[in-house]
């Protein structure tokens, strides 16, 4: 199998998910590139709650239980992510590796601070995520 550049007449995941039409094909790439933004998001959310289950000695069962699902959909995530990247459509990688950046930007920019106070704090009850705006301090 090798890369396209068509717009037309591939599979974006599954059967049902046939591109023929431009409308069809611009969908698949909005869709793609929303999905990229989500499961960075999600993934970096997930990833800050399972440093923040670690970081407690001993972890209590339950959080570490759900940190394992969290662990588990994240990997569930990326993979749908790479089946959607095995379109092998150039268009379609360019759009989910725009995503990624995005989301990651997204995160660094507006969560990364509000994150780390929270996994900062020492105790559940310490610290509830910051509801300060994020933006210039000029």
């Amino acid at each position: 199998m090798f890369l396209s550049t068509g717009t037309k007449h591939f599979t974006v995941l599954f059967e049902g998910a046939d591109v023929h039409t431009t409308g069809a094909f611009i969908g698949a790439l909005f869709a793609s590139f929303a999905f990229a933004i989500i499961v960075t998001l999600t993934s970096q959310l997930i990833r800050a709650y399972e440093h923040r289950v670690l970081a407690k000695t001993p972890p209590s069962y339950v959080k570490s239980i759900l940190a394992a699902v969290g662990h588990g959909s994240r990997q569930l995530l990326h993979y749908v992510a790479m089946l959607i990247v095995m379109t092998m459509n150039v268009w379609i990688i360019l759009a989910v590796v725009a995503g990624h950046a995005l989301g990651w930007l997204v995160y660094a920019i507006f969560l990364n601070a509000k994150v780390s106070a929270w996994l900062q704090s020492k105790n559940e009850g310490d610290v509830d995520l910051p509801n300060k705006d994020v933006g210039c301090d000029c």
